[in-house]
């Protein structure tokens, strides 16, 4: 009667979902952004996230060096977090108080923790380790950014969402800051 669709490549699903449409079924894209006219798209407030995010980590560090490990590129949410964050830092941004060096601001294919810990990986390289703060758009990535933090004995604020029990355990032990958790 219906399709709820939680779409992981919100391109490849379009024919798949154009077909649905032009067959009169009513299509619901849930929490990834799915561009087609004929569907209706149910979210979170992901900038409402990407806000809470930034609102935790930058009272900690309010002037320095940030990495940005955002999601997946295909994903709407990955952008829709990022312009939350930016309402948040982007001032201190714009006035040089918070600098995001040369390849730390990164989407992570698939929201994976392995290439968000790469990701991470190359930026403490481009930035000689002088990192502050991390803006990671969930737990998961957070988990790889934190073992690539750790590989080079820093500790520094972590941002992550989903309140996976990994994360609320990080939480719990200081190695991540904050895990947004949407119910």
């Amino acid at each position: 009667d219906a399709l709820i669709i939680l779409a992981q490549d919100g391109t490849a699903i379009l024919p798949a979902v154009q077909s649905a449409v032009d067959a009169g079924i009513p299509v619901v894209a849930y929490d990834r952004l799915i561009r087609n006219d004929g569907t209706l798209y149910l979210s979170f407030d992901n900038k409402g996230v990407g806000r809470i995010m930034a609102e935790t980590v930058f009272p900690l560090v309010p002037k320095g060096n940030y990495a940005i490990i955002k999601g997946n590129q295909a994903d709407a949410n990955a952008d829709f977090l990022r312009e939350g964050m930016e309402e948040v830092i982007g001032a201190a941004v714009a006035a040089g108080d918070i600098v995001i060096p040369e390849g730390c601001e990164q989407y992570t294919d698939n929201w994976d923790a392995g290439n968000a810990q790469t990701n991470m990986e190359n930026c403490l390289v481009a930035a000689g380790n002088d990192i502050q703060a991390v803006l990671a758009e969930n737990d998961g990535m957070a988990g790889g950014v934190i073992a690539a933090l750790q590989g080079q004995g820093l500790a520094i604020p972590v941002s992550g969402q989903d309140g996976d029990p990994g994360a609320l355990n990080r939480v719990a032990l200081g190695t991540q800051t904050v895990s947004v958790w949407k119910d």
